[in-house]
């Protein structure tokens, strides 16, 4: 080997050369970034869409089993037609079941605000009651509770004897959408609302008495063209109006 080729060997890498293979690398670095970068938001757009898609359908999964009591008791009672056990005001629905039916003690008239009661372990502060007869009904929350007997929030608006009129302690769930907060709640009775689902752009429903049908649509923030809907037919309350 020559003296020029034996000095050539030892030189090694240039510094343009280093330059050039650290130049190099930071492209392959950067480009790998990036993929990485798209992969992850990917996979974090298809993780949030899918918990949110398992949110939407677990509400209504909620909703409509509570739609599949609503009405549980009504089919029994002595009077019927007067309160209904399904409401639905566009962004607001109520079902009604009843708990429990009680015997009056003394007959009470419009205006009385304080009911006696044989046994009041079963009433508890915010529940609602159920007076009627063959002519009239309304319902009432209680206010409070004592060993002796309820007083409720507003005066009865009608009369009741004891032989011909029925109490009935009733069990109330709301579901209505929290526009500031975008939360779908649920409430029962007279206890804090929770939340049933988060993100909710729009919450609707609806009520056909004629074919006893319950509609309900809901959509999310994260893709409101993404409609989630259900139909029910709550037999409780079907039972009930075929009396």
């Amino acid at each position: 080997m020559s003296k020029k080729r034996r000095i050539w060997h030892k030189k090694g890498i240039s510094l343009i050369e280093n330059l050039l293979s650290m130049t190099l690398f930071l492209f392959i670095f950067m480009g790998v970034l990036e993929v990485f970068s798209l992969s992850r938001d990917h996979f974090i757009k298809i993780k949030t869409s899918q918990e949110t898609n398992t949110a939407a359908c677990s509400a209504l999964d909620k909703i409509k089993t509570d739609l599949q009591k609503c009405g549980g008791g009504f089919a029994e009672l002595n009077f019927t037609g007067i309160v209904k056990p399904l409401t639905a005001d566009s962004n607001i629905l109520i079902c009604r079941s009843v708990e429990k039916s009680f015997s009056l003690k003394n007959p009470l008239t419009a205006g009385q605000t304080r009911i006696p009661l044989i046994n009041t372990l079963d009433f508890k502060k915010g529940k609602e009651l159920y007076f009627v007869d063959s002519i009239h009904g309304e319902i009432q929350t209680i206010s409070s509770v004592d060993s002796t007997g309820v007083v409720l929030s507003s005066s009865l608006i009608n009369s009741y004897s004891v032989d011909e009129s029925g109490l009935y302690l009733l069990n109330k769930i709301s579901f209505y959408l929290d526009k500031s907060k975008k939360i779908l709640r649920r409430k029962v009775n007279a206890s804090p609302a929770q939340p049933l689902c988060e993100e909710v752009d729009s919450f609707e429903c609806s009520y056909s008495p004629d074919n006893n049908l319950v509609k309900i649509h809901l959509s999310l923030t994260i893709n409101p063209e993404n409609i989630y809907e259900i139909s029910v037919f709550p037999k409780n309350t079907a039972l009930y109006a075929s009396r």
